[in-house]
């Protein structure tokens, strides 16, 4: 993946993210996925009118920094499985979520987010996308960790300027099949975090197989992808009720 040079253009961030995808994606229909992802893009914006979605402002950033972190990892990931589950775990304006399901549609992806807001700006996007890989879940996680129907069901759990990491492990890791994987989006990550998460991996049981840094390709910004494995079912007791998980962080 190479790096360019920092731009604030809105034809040449669009152009990038063309070749980006076409290079990096196996898309059936490239054009139609370039224009959802741009209609995504002024969606973002135009909502971001009405209430905060995102602080971003410009279609640049949001193209950098909200679609190509997305999506970047999956450069040097496997790619997700016709038929596979995908959670992502506080999605917000469907990010990550909404951004994979666009370039992996054989792949089954929830978004869950407590904001019902958020969630209804998902759920017209769905409906006027037609997108039939993707579904919305209002709830928090700690309760939705516990609903039979979605514990331990998922072979994929996403995670993007959640929490901390040992916080954020106790929101996905319950999703988890046995031998599922968790992805985690940081930015830099302490020495400090990295051990608390390890410690919460510990008793979540799950350990850390991978972490891999990179660049975003307009401003040099440095991105980790922190990837986890789930090694064993998680104690029933996991995710504790509703805002223990910040409260008292494992």
């Amino acid at each position: 993946m190479r790096t360019v040079k920092f731009f604030r253009n809105q034809e040449k961030s669009f152009q990038f993210f063309r070749v980006f995808l076409r290079e990096n994606f196996d898309l059936s229909n490239p054009d139609e996925t370039e224009n959802l992802f741009s209609e995504y893009c002024n969606a973002i914006l135009t909502q971001n009118k009405k209430f905060n979605l995102t602080s971003l402002k410009t279609p640049e950033e949001i193209y950098e920094i909200l679609f190509l972190d997305s999506l970047m990892p999956f450069t040097f990931l496997p790619g997700f499985k016709k038929g596979e589950r995908v959670i992502d775990v506080g999605c917000g304006a469907g990010i990550p979520g909404l951004v994979l399901a666009l370039a992996f549609p054989n792949t089954n992806f929830f978004l869950l987010d407590a904001t019902r807001k958020k969630i209804q700006f998902i759920e017209r996007l769905i409906q006027e996308y037609k997108l039939k890989n993707v579904s919305v879940l209002l709830s928090r996680a700690e309760k939705a960790g516990h609903d039979p129907s979605l514990r331990e069901t998922f072979d994929f759990g996403l995670a993007r300027s959640l929490a901390q990491l040992n916080i954020l492990f106790e929101f996905v890791l319950p999703f988890l099949k046995k031998d599922g994987y968790c992805y985690a989006y940081k930015g830099r990550l302490s020495s400090l975090e990295l051990t608390r998460g390890e410690g919460a991996l510990m008793e979540l049981h799950g350990g850390i197989e991978e972490q891999r840094s990179y660049l975003l390709p307009f401003s040099g910004k440095e991105r980790l992808m922190v990837k986890v494995r789930k090694t064993d079912m998680c104690p029933e007791k996991y995710p504790r009720r509703t805002g223990m998980p910040k409260k008292r962080p494992l």
